[in-house]
């Protein structure tokens, strides 16, 4: 008896492990940078991996943002700026059509960085209206950092770099530079 459910469950684990592959979202490694002020805008990838066409729709889960900040997406060329909720009066007009194994920008996630540097997140969930087991669900992290000073030649989350001495340089360079974080030594 045993032996009997072990065999059906290696069957159907193929079969599951197949099913929960079938959309495929392509993201950015690590998290997406910004800066105050300004709109991040993210184009989210979905490869359709089935033999069959499906049907897509985009679901917040769940968001963590800031008080001054605004998170919404755009549909092909359409952007919403308020609650994804209120849109249901026309579910037609954020569905996309997806062939077999084609890929698709259709849907863009945009967060307005707002006043104030610091960490944001997002719940995202992609499925399949016509089957809402086929889905991928996925979390988007987003730093936003201050503006850079005026004058400066590069900056990153550890050092800014400015003003290099003399200008152009021949054989040396002096340049003024700022650590931002303590715990990174400069070489």
């Amino acid at each position: 008896m045993n032996k009997k459910l072990l065999y059906i469950a290696l069957l159907l684990l193929p079969a599951w492990s197949a099913s929960s592959q079938s959309l495929e979202v392509i993201l950015p490694q690590g998290p997406v940078q910004g800066v105050v002020g300004r709109e991040i805008r993210l184009p989210l990838t979905v490869r359709n991996n089935t033999n069959h066409t499906v049907w897509l729709r985009l679901q917040e889960v769940d968001r963590e943002i800031g008080t001054s900040q605004q998170l919404y997406y755009c549909y092909g060329n359409d952007c919403d700026r308020d609650n994804i909720a209120l849109r249901q009066a026309r579910p037609a007009a954020f569905v996309h059509r997806l062939a077999p194994g084609r890929q698709t920008e259709f849907f863009e996630l945009v967060l307005d960085a707002g006043l104030v540097a610091g960490q944001s997140s997002a719940t995202v969930r992609i499925e399949n209206v016509r089957n809402p087991d086929e889905y991928v669900e996925f979390e988007l992290q987003f730093e936003i950092a201050e503006l850079p000073r005026e004058g400066l030649l590069y900056f990153s989350k550890t050092v800014e770099l400015s003003d290099v001495y003399p200008n152009p340089a021949r054989d040396v360079a002096i340049f003024d530079y700022r650590i931002k974080d303590d715990s990174k030594e400069a070489k």
